[in-house]
Parts: C-alpha cells; sequence; structure tokens
C-alpha cells in the first residue's frame, strides 16, 4: 500500500562525530532555499490542506482546540518606574499585549499606558523594543506593522501619557539605549 505522505529522498550524508559515524540522510532539507525542499513542504501543506478541507467539523474543532489553548490572562512581571508599575498584559486573545500601569501591585485602578491594538484596524501594529530613559520620565519603543522587520520608534512621556512629535522611520534590527536623559543610541543601515 503506498503511503499518502510525500516520500523524502534518504541521501547517502552522514558527518563523524567523536570517530562514529553519524548519518544524516535528510541533511538537505534544512535547507530551506533548496528546490527539493521546497517541493517537499509544498507537498506536505496541500496534503495537511486536503486533510482539513474534507471535514469542516474537524476543521472547526482543531480551530477552536487551538484558540482556546491561547484564551486565558497573563501578564508579565512588573517593574517600578518614577512611582509606578509596568507591566504587559493579554486578557487572552488579544492581538497584543497591553503595557498597564498602577501605583501599587493591589491597586485596582490600572490604567492603559500603551496599547498597539488600537494602532491599527487589524491589530497587527506591535510593540517590538523598548527603553526607559534614566530618570525614567519617558519610554521609547519601536512598532513594527504586520510583522515587518521594519520599525518606527516612538517617545512616549510618562506625566502626560503622550508621544512626543519625534519619530524614527526605518529602523530595522536595531535595540534603543538611551544616553542620559537626552536621547539614544540608534544604528541605521547605509
Amino acid at each position: 500500500m503506498r503511503s499518502l505522505y510525500p516520500l523524502a529522498r534518504r541521501s547517502a550524508a552522514a558527518y563523524t562525530m567523536h570517530s562514529v559515524n553519524v548519518p544524516e540522510a535528510y541533511d538537505y532539507l534544512e535547507n530551506p532555499e533548496n528546490p527539493e525542499t521546497k517541493s517537499f513542504v509544498q507537498a506536505q501543506n496541500a496534503l495537511f490542506e486536503d486533510y482539513l478541507t474534507s471535514d469542516a467539523e474537524l476543521r472547526k474543532k482543531l480551530f477552536d482546540k487551538i484558540l482556546n489553548s491561547q484564551d486565558y490572562p497573563r501578564s508579565s512581571n512588573p517593574s517600578f518606574r518614577k512611582g509606578h508599575y509596568y507591566y504587559y498584559h493579554n486578557s487572552g486573545l488579544q492581538n497584543q499585549s497591553v503595557l498597564m500601569r498602577a501605583k501599587s501591585l493591589t491597586d485596582d485602578a490600572l490604567s492603559i499606558f500603551l496599547d498597539p491594538n488600537t494602532m491599527s484596524s487589524d491589530g497587527t501594529t506591535a510593540v517590538k523594543v523598548s527603553a526607559w530613559s534614566e530618570d525614567e520620565t519617558m519610554l521609547a519603543y519601536s512598532l513594527s506593522d504586520k510583522g515587518s522587520d521594519w520599525q518606527h520608534i516612538h517617545v512616549r512621556r510618562a506625566d502626560t501619557v503622550e508621544d512626543t512629535s519625534d519619530v524614527i522611520e526605518w529602523v530595522k534590527f536595531s535595540g534603543i539605549a538611551w544616553w542620559h536623559n537626552h536621547g539614544f543610541f540608534l544604528y541605521t543601515l547605509p
């Protein structure tokens, strides 16, 4: 009986580790740019898609199970900055976690300091990197839209909970490090 699964070629590749020959029959599949790998992955995806579309009840059950596994409230560890505790919180199925602020850890009067869910209609704008100024009066944070590596950096004042007019566009693979309270270091592509 022929398997429904796509066949992967077994190569004769091997490597030696501590004088032991270790077969590595599928090492070529580790290269995502290899045409053979692309073909194999496409065949795997087609098989799985056929399986899911063949049974609407199964598809819904699987979708619901995955969705329910993510539907629980979660929070990051708090950090204390200039008289307030800050922490990220996600109520369950929010696209992005929200940066919350409170006077104490038992404070019921929480306020939203930064909510990336409100920054795009589809909820795909995410905070990637953030750093507080030395005097903890400003938060520099970078945003990414729709999963892009390109980011834009904004600065939010803690006293007004509003952004300054300064925005740095086209930032990629960068952290943010403040130089005292005067600004921050930034490396750019040439």
